[in-house]
């Protein structure tokens, strides 16, 4: 427990993927970014519908609304099957599980202390998360539902979220800006 806790105490900000809009949000405050800088869109939701929070493929873009019963894709275009809830595998599957993803488990416990502590010190300083987290929130429902269900194939905002982390880089070395931050 000690090595994950000295682990995340090198980096600034941590994510967590069950916690998602909130490590946003915390990222927002600690790079003092706007909340456009933090929307994002579900890459690959195999849970959903393209329109309702799936995106059909690993790239994700621009969609229209009578292609939402086509199958979900993975990347080389195997149809993507939900993924099987924990409880609902076999207990030795379970256990076998937990006893292979022990050092994972103390990682996440260390971020998780260190996201809740960033969460408290936001609020002490005057940061509402609720209406932080309903901001957000309400943007990114904006950008999924434009960019999935409406979006013709050259919509600059959509194109902008369907890029890879690598295009991201490049492009920002090349000193482009999204669309909405122009200014």
């Amino acid at each position: 427990a000690e090595k994950a806790e000295a682990f995340v105490k090198r980096f600034a900000v941590v994510t967590l993927v069950d916690r998602f809009d909130v490590s946003m949000v915390v990222l927002r405050h600690v790079l003092g970014w706007h909340v456009c800088d933090v929307t994002n869109v579900p890459v690959l939701d195999s849970h959903g519908s393209k329109c309702d929070g799936g995106s059909g493929d690993a790239r994700g873009g621009a969609r229209n609304a009578t292609t939402v019963s086509t199958p979900l894709l993975r990347w080389d275009n195997a149809v993507l099957l939900p993924t099987p809830a924990l409880a609902a595998m076999p207990a030795d599957i379970g256990r076998l599980i937990a006893k292979v993803t022990h050092a994972d488990r103390r990682l996440y416990d260390a971020a998780a202390t260190k996201l809740r502590k960033q969460v408290s010190a936001l609020s002490r300083h005057g940061v509402n998360m609720k209406d932080e987290l309903a901001a957000l929130r309400a943007a990114n429902a904006n950008v999924k539902q434009h960019c999935r269900c409406s979006a013709t194939a050259g919509d600059k905002l959509c194109q902008f979220y369907e890029q890879t982390d690598l295009e991201y880089v490049k492009a920002a070395k090349r000193g482009e800006r999204p669309v909405w931050r122009k200014k």
